[in-house]
């Protein structure tokens, strides 16, 4: 009897500690987001609307200034398929944060009061259904679009996206098209309009069937 009661309580002391863990490593995540809106170097850089620069691990910033802060868009390089999408208070204390794949919010969102408190936290990939943004990436694989392991095919030659990704909440379609081409015309399209694409392909979300390719 005293062996089991020695066992439970080891169990439940091992099961207190990786909560801890959890509960630190969320805490880490969250921490890291953090981060100050350098206005100095915003200012110094400053070219024709905005500023533009690379970070020492290849990706791609621009900022931009609005009447109620900034705006920064991250984009990682190869092969990376995600950028990251931040916006700041004028004194330049984070406001929000959130991950995308092309134009889909993917992972989490936090949002920010001017004391640096979190606000506001949603995971964007509840609204997915059967299909995530990692099937369509084995999907533009599967269609020869993509390399997954070197990030070919993502960006054009001058860094601008070669691949649009669009996500509709309310019906669960995806619409997959390339940057440029032939003009493709759909009542799904993103714009509600006819587009410019080599290729363009509609996939329910909560089937995973093309409906349009």
């Amino acid at each position: 009897m005293i062996n089991k009661v020695f066992i439970l309580a080891i169990i439940l002391f091992c099961h207190a500690c990786s909560g801890q863990k959890e509960k630190e490593i969320n805490t880490v995540t969250k921490s890291e987001k953090m981060r100050k809106f350098d206005i100095e170097n915003f200012k110094k850089t400053w070219n024709k609307g905005g500023a533009f620069f690379l970070l020492s691990d290849g990706s791609k910033v621009e900022q931009y200034e609005s009447d109620n802060g900034f705006d920064e868009y991250i984009k990682k390089p190869a092969p990376s398929f995600l950028s990251e999408y931040n916006t700041y208070y004028k004194e330049g204390n984070l406001k929000s944060s959130t991950t995308t794949f092309s134009n889909v919010a993917v992972g989490k969102y936090f949002e920010y009061d001017k004391n640096e408190k979190i606000i506001s936290e949603k995971n964007e990939d509840t609204k997915f259904k059967k299909i995530k943004y990692t099937d369509i990436l084995d999907f533009l694989k599967k269609n020869h679009h993509v390399d997954l392991k070197t990030g070919k095919g993502w960006y054009l030659d001058n860094g601008e996206p070669a691949i649009e990704v669009h996500f509709n909440e309310t019906n669960s379609l995806w619409t997959i098209r390339s940057a440029k081409g032939i003009v493709t015309h759909s009542k799904n399209s993103p714009s509600g309009q006819g587009l410019k694409a080599n290729f363009y392909y509609e996939i329910d979300g909560n089937s995973g069937k093309v409906l349009k390719d």
